[in-house]
């Protein structure tokens, strides 16, 4: 391989494909990360790709450049990226040779040993079943809105993912750790045509889509896509799913089993209904988790004559803020883990919110005011 490129445009690649590399595997060739070079048939560029997997999250980038030998090698992550960060913002110039690769810059140059490219495991980008397209500003928003609920318990898998279903041309995702639930519909145009390709692609044409993705796998995804409208492609195969946009693939291996049957735990009606500010109740709440400990997280909430009384003690003092609310229903009084209220409040992107209240030993729903395509459910603490 010898090619020339630019250090910030090998730099970002290398930050992306960098959070795939496995950091524990018993297999050294996996904390490296892949450099292969081809030539796109359809577009006639020529191009480098860059890889990396933990068998679990893979992910790709792909760079146009200027190439004079093609070639692979793979590289150690931890010292290929923390060199090309450090080197110049000037073109550096990747050779292969020995076993390793030659960095060129300027008048000096760094050789750097590598693994053996067979031993890199075979990854496969392409899917047979193509789900659709989903904008990357709502798909990213939709991962922050639901990821922070599931569990980090290892002896329970499937809640350590999100449940991801297509149905009747929308997306719904949901997750849960059985002490709170999050849950959130991407409404999406039929057709959608995409940049470069002449043919118009269904957005969601697979009507009985439900699969379970690990949440690891969508943070790395939330942090690989942009915030603008350009389009996420979602292809499936056997027991992989697979997003990619205009430079970067992402693929995940699912979580099998059957995900608990969480529509039956939303109640339907709730005795008391509150509406108030968002940001009132945020920072209420993040006050009074300041005077809470993490063996005993409780906070207090108290519903009475339009006004909500959140209160919290402990040895180190206590805090009662009265904030006004408009109430209907009776009064109510309730527990929360102060924590996990304070979750669900960071990612509601909306100045007031709506918190319905059944009783101190049900469901609590908290949603937005103005939009009925997210809701979150936390469970009372027994006190």
């Amino acid at each position: 391989m010898k090619l020339i490129i630019d250090k910030e445009n090998l730099l970002f690649a290398i930050q992306i494909v960098q959070r795939a590399v496995s950091l524990k595997s018993p297999l050294p060739v996996l904390s490296g990360i892949k450099f292969s070079t081809y030539t796109d048939n359809l577009s006639d560029s020529v191009q480098l790709v860059l890889s990396a997997t933990d068998l679990e999250i893979s992910i790709r980038c792909t760079l146009t450049t200027e190439i004079e030998e093609h070639g692979s090698i793979v590289l150690p992550a931890r010292h290929i990226v923390e060199l090309i960060r450090h080197l110049p913002n000037i073109p550096v110039k990747l050779e292969t040779s020995d076993g390793g690769a030659l960095l060129k810059y300027d008048q000096s140059e760094i050789f750097l040993n590598g693994f053996v490219v067979e031993e890199f495991p075979s990854l496969s980008f392409l899917t047979d079943d193509p789900v659709g397209v989903i904008k990357g500003n709502l798909l990213k928003e939709a991962i922050k809105q639901v990821v922070f609920a599931v569990t980090k318990d290892e002896n329970r898998p499937l809640f350590s993912g999100v449940l991801f279903t297509v149905k009747e041309g929308e997306l719904e995702m949901v997750a849960t750790d059985t002490h709170r639930l999050a849950w959130r519909r991407v409404r999406i145009e039929e057709k959608v045509k995409e940049s470069g390709v002449k043919r118009e692609v269904d957005l969601l044409d697979n009507n009985n889509l439900s699969v379970i993705i690990p949440a690891k796998a969508l943070l790395e995804l939330s942090k690989i896509i942009d915030s603008t409208e350009e389009l996420v492609r979602v292809g499936l195969t056997q027991n992989t799913i697979i997003f990619s946009t205009s430079y970067a693939c992402l693929s995940a291996r699912l979580l099998q089993g059957q995900y608990p049957d969480y529509q039956s735990v939303i109640p339907k009606e709730q005795e008391t209904k509150v509406k108030l500010c968002t940001r009132r109740i945020t920072e209420s709440v993040e006050r009074a988790s300041l005077l809470t400990s993490d063996s005993l997280p409780v906070m207090k909430v108290s519903v009475d004559n339009n006004s909500i009384l959140v209160s919290a003690n402990s040895s180190a003092g206590y805090v009662n803020e009265e904030i006004p609310v408009s109430q209907e229903g009776p009064p109510v009084k309730i527990a929360f883990n102060v924590r996990y209220l304070g979750d669900i409040l960071k990612v509601i992107d909306s100045k007031e919110i709506f918190i319905e209240f059944g009783g101190p030993l049900v469901p609590t729903l908290i949603r937005p005011s103005a939009s009925e395509d997210y809701l979150t459910l936390l469970m009372p603490i027994k006190t």
